[in-house]
């Protein structure tokens, strides 16, 4: 419960609970309210503004439950950034709303945006065959993201541009090799 003198007036506990109430500050205002009511049970602005404040704590968890909700579609489209700043937000509506979800989705978000952030460094740096592998994982997780399949059909234009990779080459001598004993073998030469 706030600090409040003996001496301070209804009006002034009023305008105190009413700055609280304007600076978010919903306990204080609340506490000051309630110190109104106890000396003035039947203050009707006191109750009116207890009211608003109730109202507006109700708006505000109801709101955080929607960003959330709305973040853990944006994660589901690949949308990392905009996931983090519903969750954001909802953190500011309510700083209580289930923080084990908003941690969850926190951390799915920061671990598409590291993997989706590399996969763009991997292709600027010329490997464009392991940025489209990783791509290809992140595309399977995220179907729904134009900006990861966008990024995975430009690496793939540039991997066909810069030619098999050695990894490539060296499946295809293996085959070659199979082949060619499975034919020996089928001549009757091995």
């Amino acid at each position: 419960m706030p600090t409040v003198r003996a001496s301070d007036s209804l009006k002034t506990l009023f305008s105190k609970a009413e700055s609280a109430f304007s600076a978010k500050n919903y306990k204080k205002a609340i506490d000051l309210l309630n110190e109104i009511l106890e000396r003035q049970p039947r203050n009707r602005r006191a109750q009116a503004l207890m009211k608003e404040i109730y109202a507006t704590i109700e708006n505000n968890k109801a709101t955080a439950i929607k960003n959330i909700q709305k973040a853990e579609k944006s994660l589901e489209a690949g949308n990392a950034d905009e996931a983090l700043s519903l969750l954001h937000d909802a953190q500011i509506n309510d700083p209580d709303a289930n923080p084990e979800k908003i941690s969850n989705i926190q951390n799915n978000a920061r671990l598409l945006r590291r993997d989706f952030m590399e996969a763009r460094i991997l292709l600027e740096a010329g490997k464009s065959t392991e940025a489209f592998d990783r791509l290809n994982i992140l595309a399977n997780q995220y179907p729904q993201s134009d900006e990861i399949e966008e990024l995975r059909q430009r690496s793939l234009r540039e991997s066909h541009r810069q030619g098999p990779s050695p990894a490539q080459y060296m499946m295809a001598t293996v085959f070659v090799f199979i082949c060619v004993i499975f034919f020996l073998r089928l001549l009757g030469l091995l």
